[in-house]
């Protein structure tokens, strides 16, 4: 029986390299590698996660799948259960970018032997896509965005071996930091659709701050808002 992922979940599983050994950092329920062995997208995959309850759910569901030979399940706090070359890929989702860098920075030796990262923050995206481009060797090569339950999702694809005629570069806008160069060069209908979200909350909260009394905190959050609105617009523009 194979799960039905949600669709940030999906689009994990669709930007996967297939062939070789995943290891999904963070588990949880482990639907996302019960999904790429089933379908045959990888051959090995190790659940990990730092907790043992979801660990405990994680192997039940595995075993109703019948892979338990496929996927292991290990308990570990971040990469530190998990060696170099071990496996390929690795995939971190469902967690905020200050613990995802803290993770993949004390993870060196296990990241320095991966091919693929596959990285979906839940905040901070500015500050991975920093990390990457500045302090490592791999490279985003694909993004992709959901909108999933009333929230929205970035998921970034990050490439060790990537040819030197990629488009890409470096360093990154700050409009490309924030919204992804991938997401807004492809004119992605889903980072549109958010930024004509982000817009109208804006300028909401813009009206509600130029009724009020002009303290030293109002004026300070008028230039942030007015700063933030800009940067809103230009994405906008750039992905008409």
């Amino acid at each position: 029986m194979q799960y039905r992922l949600s669709p940030r979940m999906q689009a994990l599983a669709d930007l996967a390299e297939p062939g070789g050994a995943v290891a999904d950092i963070g588990t949880d329920h482990a639907y996302l590698p019960i999904y790429l062995v089933e379908s045959g997208r990888v051959a090995h995959a190790i659940a990990m996660d730092i907790n043992e309850g979801p660990l405990q759910r994680a192997e039940e569901h595995i075993r109703e799948a019948g892979l338990t030979p496929y996927i292991e399940v290990r308990q570990s706090d971040g990469l530190t259960a998990l060696a170099p070359g071990e496996v390929s890929q690795i995939i971190i989702a469902g967690m905020g970018g200050t613990l995802m860098l803290r993770i993949l920075g004390q993870g060196r030796a296990v990241t320095e032997k991966l091919s693929v990262m596959l990285l979906q923050p839940q905040s901070g995206l500015a500050e991975v896509r920093d990390y990457l481009t500045q302090h490592t060797d791999f490279r985003i090569t694909a993004e992709d965005m959901k909108r999933d339950a009333g929230k929205y999702y970035t998921i970034l694809k990050c490439e060790k071996s990537v040819p030197e005629n990629a488009h890409y570069r470096q360093p990154l806008s700050a409009i490309e930091r924030e919204y992804g160069p991938l997401l807004i060069r492809n004119r992605h209908p889903v980072l549109r659709e958010y930024l004509q979200r982000e817009l109208k909350n804006a300028e909401r909260i813009q009206k509600e701050l130029e009724s009020r009394e002009p303290t030293v905190a109002v004026e300070k959050g008028r230039r942030q808002l007015r700063a933030k609105l800009a940067q809103i617009r230009q994405a906008l523009e750039e992905i008409k």
